[in-house]
C-alpha cells in the first residue's frame, strides 16, 4: 500500500468513526484525519522529491551524497519523515499551498481533545469535519492534480459534505449573533469569533446575559457557558495577534505583555477614573482588586484600562500604515 491509499484510508476511517458518535470513536476520528492529513501532505512532498532521493523532501533527515557518477545530490535518511515546522517551510520553498489557518484549527482540536476536553461530541467536531473536507478537496485538487470524489469514495465524500453543509449555516448564524451583541469594545467583538468551548471544542457560540447584565457565552453544542472572566483574556489575546507583530517589527512593549500583567492583578496606572462593572461604584484603579462597594473581583474594571491602549494602539497603526502609503504611492 502507497502512502496515498494510507492518507485517504485515514480520512475514510476517520469519518466511519465520527459517524459512530461514541466517545472513544469519536477521539479515533479526530486522530484519523489529523493523521490523513499530513499523509496528503507528505504524498505532495514525495512526488516532488528527486528521482532515487529516497523520497528525500518528505524525511526529516536530508543528507549530501555522491551519485554513481560523482556529483553531490542530496537524499533522505532514516524512517523519520517530515514534521509539521519542516512541511510547512518546504511548502513554502517549493509553493505548495494549502490553508494553514483550517490546518492549524484542526490541530489544535486534536491536541485539546487528546489532553483537555472532559465532553466529546458529533456536535461539538462539526467544524472540524467541516475544514478537513474543505481542506481535502482542495488540496486533492490543487496540489495533486486528482479527483477528491474518485479518491475519498461517494460515502464519505457525501458524509463530509452534508456535514459541511449543515456546519457552515450554523456558523453563519452564530458569527452574526456574535457580532450583533453590545460589546463594550471591538476588540472583544473582533476575539470572541476566534473562540471554542473549553468543554467540548465546538466553535458555535451565542452570547446570553445572565442575571448581573453580562453578557455569557453559550456553547450550543454541549450548552457549557463561559463567564467574561474567562473568555475575556482568551478573546483579547486572539485580536492582539495582529498588534503583537507590530510591536515585534516596530518596537514598544507587545501587547501580550500587557495582557499577562493582568492576568497576574497589575495593571497600567493611567490615573483613569474607573467604575466597577459589577456595582458600578466608581475609584482610580490601578490593581485588579475587589470593589469596595460589592466586593467582587473587578477583573474587567482592569481589562477596560487595556482594551483602551489596545484601541489607541489600533488608531496609532492605522496613522503608521497611512504615513507609508503616502509616502509610497502605487506607481
Amino acid at each position: 500500500m502507497n502512502l496515498i491509499d494510507n492518507a485517504i484510508e485515514s480520512v475514510q476511517v476517520g469519518v466511519e468513526d465520527y459517524q459512530s458518535a461514541t466517545r472513544p470513536r469519536l477521539l479515533s476520528a479526530v486522530r484519523n484525519i489529523h493523521a490523513g492529513i499530513l499523509l496528503l501532505y507528505k504524498e505532495a512532498l514525495r512526488r516532488k522529491s528527486p528521482a532515487g532521493s529516497n523520497d528525500a523532501l518528505m524525511m526529516a533527515r536530508i543528507i549530501p551524497a555522491r551519485d554513481s557518477s560523482g556529483n553531490v545530490v542530496f537524499v533522505g535518511e532514516g524512517k523519520k519523515t517530515a514534521d509539521t515546522q519542516q512541511i510547512k517551510e518546504r511548502f513554502e520553498s517549493l509553493g505548495i499551498r494549502t490553508d494553514w489557518k483550517r490546518f492549524e484549527r484542526i490541530n489544535q482540536v486534536r491536541n485539546e481533545v487528546e489532553h483537555l476536553y472532559p465532553r466529546l461530541d458529533q456536535k461539538g467536531l462539526e467544524g472540524l469535519i467541516s475544514d478537513s473536507f474543505i481542506l481535502v478537496r482542495d488540496f486533492i485538487t490543487t496540489e495533486l492534480n486528482d479527483d477528491p470524489l474518485a479518491l475519498l469514495g461517494e460515502e464519505t465524500w457525501q458524509a463530509m459534505l452534508k456535514v459541511a453543509e449543515v456546519y457552515a449555516k450554523e456558523k453563519e448564524e452564530s458569527e452574526k449573533l456574535l457580532k450583533a451583541a453590545n460589546w463594550e469594545f471591538p476588540a472583544i467583538r473582533e476575539g470572541v469569533l476566534d473562540l471554542t468551548c473549553p468543554s467540548c471544542s465546538g466553535d458555535l457560540l451565542k452570547p446570553a446575559k445572565n442575571s448581573y447584565g453580562e453578557i455569557m457565552l453559550q456553547c450550543t453544542s454541549c450548552g457549557e457557558e463561559q463567564s467574561p472572566e474567562g473568555y475575556v483574556p482568551r478573546a483579547l489575546k486572539s485580536a492582539l495577534s495582529g498588534e503583537a507583530y507590530i510591536a515585534m517589527t516596530d518596537g514598544g512593549d507587545p501587547p501580550r505583555s500587557l495582557l499577562s500583567r493582568v492576568r497576574r492583578g497589575r495593571v497600567l496606572n493611567r490615573g483613569m477614573a474607573m467604575r466597577c462593572l459589577w456595582s458600578g461604584a466608581g475609584g482610580q484603579v490601578r490593581y485588579v482588586r475587589e470593589c469596595n462597594s460589592c466586593r467582587r473581583i473587578g477583573l474587567l474594571t482592569a481589562l477596560r484600562i487595556l482594551q483602551l491602549h489596545i484601541e489607541q494602539r489600533r488608531l496609532s497603526v492605522i496613522g503608521l500604515l497611512q504615513k507609508k502609503r503616502s509616502r509610497n504611492p502605487p506607481e
